[in-house]
């Protein structure tokens, strides 16, 4: 399945994330603006989101005080799906995973990792990863300066993960997970990731110290987890992405990462394509469906719902409407808001996580280009400060 951001570890060291949003009481009317829908009114200081377009081929920045795109670059290489941000040199990573397509239908893999200056909004370099291929998720370690990527191929046994250098902008070390791994979350130590392989039946965790595969967590297929902000557990949706229908029962399965045993299982009413915790200890669930009796290559999405849970008890605080299949997600440090980007719709979901309410739509690209087959226009996603 194209699509995480969103796989951002928690970060261990603070120094460059601060509360940088303040809500404000709603105003009595709804107003409009380009490229917003908004539904009530947020204050924030100077920020903004970067969010990717993948069928699209873009690259647009937005207000998030006001809604507005500031800036976009177009003509990025086919396709781009996932993002991450070097805060020390502010550059963007983007990866690209086909040159058209979706997981389960697809043009050629990509080989390559688009850099971008974010002062600049430039394209300013292309790493070649080869012999690996396919890269997506993606997230950053500022400790150890490495963006590492998973790769669906290059490995003996499929794919895996690759860590290049954020200074040198060459792979210094490579790690199989014996799957085509599509999305990884990491422990907020950076000792650990734990790799979701989509179709594959279990989830692949690494040691990042040595560079091995240590074991792998027997599961029905998984999608973008995330782990607790103590590090202690890791999440993972299951199954994979079911565009048939719930043949399996979704669940969000609860990982020791002390044991990497499977604790706890919690059902879900729809599947579940993405999890996200923020500061405050709430995880968001970004749930989707399918039109019934559709093409399943042709992912027929319908409106998805974004439920949020606590990270302790799991107890259901709220739920929200999103668009067309919420895929990644992101907060902003302070964990008062929440985003989500719905891949088919072309929009990204603000939601006031407090009062749980939906803030505004930003469109991104909701029109199908002629030359796309499917139209994917909101994927990666990173707040700047």
């Amino acid at each position: 399945m194209s699509g995480s951001n969103l796989c951002t570890p928690v970060p261990r060291s603070h120094d460059h994330v601060s509360a940088l949003v303040d809500l404000v009481q709603k105003r009595a009317e709804t107003q409009s603006v380009k490229s917003s829908r908004a539904h009530s009114s947020i204050k924030m200081t100077a920020a903004s989101l970067a969010i990717v377009s993948q069928s699209g081929e873009s690259l647009s920045f937005f207000d998030l005080a006001t809604g507005l795109r500031t800036a976009q670059i177009t003509s990025l290489p086919a396709e781009p799906h996932d993002l991450a941000h070097d805060t020390k040199k502010n550059l963007l990573y983007i990866s690209h995973t086909y040159r058209h397509g979706h997981y389960f239908a697809h043009g050629d893999i990509c080989h390559e990792v688009s850099v971008v200056d974010v002062e600049a909004k430039k394209l300013v370099k292309s790493i070649d990863i080869r012999p690996f291929g396919g890269p997506h998720g993606i997230c950053i370690d500022l400790n150890t300066r490495l963006l590492y990527a998973t790769v669906e191929t290059g490995f003996e046994n499929g794919g895996g993960l690759i860590g290049i250098s954020l200074d040198a902008h060459k792979v210094v070390k490579s790690i199989p997970s014996d799957g085509r791994a599509h999305w990884l979350t990491i422990t907020p130590d950076g000792k650990k990731a734990y790799m979701s392989n989509m179709t594959s039946p279990f989830v692949s965790v690494l040691d990042l110290e040595k560079d091995v595969l240590l074991t792998k967590v027997k599961v029905t297929g998984s999608n973008q987890g995330t782990v607790s902000r103590d590090g202690k557990f890791a999440f993972i949706p299951t199954p994979s992405i079911q565009p048939m229908g719930l043949e399996i029962q979704p669940t969000i399965e609860v990982i020791d990462t002390a044991t990497d045993k499977i604790v706890r299982s919690i059902k879900t009413d729809l599947g579940v394509s993405a999890l996200h915790v923020t500061s405050r200890g709430a995880i968001i669930a970004a749930k989707y469906g399918f039109e019934k009796g559709a093409d399943p290559t042709a992912l027929k999405a319908q409106a998805g719902r974004l439920e949020i849970l606590d990270e302790v008890t799991f107890e259901r605080v709220g739920e929200v409407e999103s668009g067309l299949f919420p895929l990644s997600l992101l907060s902003s440090p302070d964990g008062k808001i929440g985003f989500a980007a719905n891949v088919f719709g072309g929009t990204v979901t603000v939601v006031d996580l407090v009062k749980m309410k939906v803030i505004k739509t930003l469109d991104v690209d909701t029109t199908r280009k002629g030359d796309k087959k499917f139209h994917q226009g909101a994927h990666g996603m990173v707040y700047l400060a």
